[in-house]
């Protein structure tokens, strides 16, 4: 399973179709089966970016608003390229200085049953590490819950092995998939903002950041193949096998 998330800064490619073009094409050049963005800007009287990214990669898609302002909305959306069949909103802690959520949405992928979860935690550096703290905290609560084979991307607004990343870090398997890698900023990375932390059962084949791109982040992108975990019952009476093929 080829996953991606990206940060698109939407705000960027207000009222500019190229923009999310490049994101499509993106996404169809890397081939991906689930994508998770963030920064996804719902502005009047304009087609909902999600769905135009829909219509030109052919996936399906879902979206969350985060937080309104006067004149258009913020939030992250999901593109899967088999349907989604279910979508949540979970609300994460925030006093300071935005509203964030949890988007969860089930999926398959390659006939294997999918709950993506994908967010976008506050910024504001070491200033806001607390409520990023307790944002980790509830994404990571709500993932331990999930039966399903999961995953969870998005802009973290912390390297993979910041104190406050600690939640999510105790449900992975590992932080050396993130080795190396920086995402942010776009043009000169230091930092890897940008995460994917696949849940038990899967295995990371690849991950990398891609060139700089639309945005002031760059695309990350994995390719993850399920090994299997023991406390996932897919099938009541007999095992899941996967699909030959990616």
């Amino acid at each position: 399973m080829r996953v991606l998330t990206y940060n698109i800064a939407g705000y960027r490619g207000r009222g500019r179709p190229e923009h999310l073009q490049r994101v499509a094409d993106l996404i169809l050049r890397h081939d991906a089966d689930i994508v998770g963005l963030q920064e996804v800007i719902h502005g009047r009287n304009q087609e909902a970016p999600e769905e135009v990214l829909a219509g030109l990669t052919g996936m399906h898609a879902c979206f969350i608003a985060a937080h309104h302002f006067r004149s258009y909305c913020i939030g992250n959306a999901i593109l899967s390229r088999e349907p989604i069949t279910t979508t949540v909103s979970h609300e994460l802690p925030h006093s300071w200085p935005e509203r964030r959520v949890l988007l969860e949405a089930e999926a398959t992928a390659n006939g294997l049953p999918v709950t993506i979860f994908c967010t976008h935690l506050v910024h504001m550096a070491h200033a806001a590490a607390w409520i990023r703290l307790a944002q980790a905290t509830a994404v990571a609560k709500r993932m331990s819950t999930c039966w399903r084979p999961h995953l969870l991307m998005g802009d973290l607004n912390a390297s993979p092995n910041a104190r406050e990343l600690s939640p999510v870090r105790t449900l992975g398997n590992g932080t050396d998939h993130h080795q190396g890698l920086r995402s942010w900023p776009a043009s000169r990375p230091v930092i890897q903002y940008d995460h994917i932390w696949p849940g038990p059962g899967w295995e990371v084949e690849k991950m990398e950041t891609l060139e700089a791109h639309v945005s002031d982040h760059r695309p990350v992108l994995a390719q993850l193949g399920w090994k299997g975990a023991p406390r996932y019952n897919i099938m009541p009476d007999e095992p899941y096998l996967p699909p030959s093929g990616r």
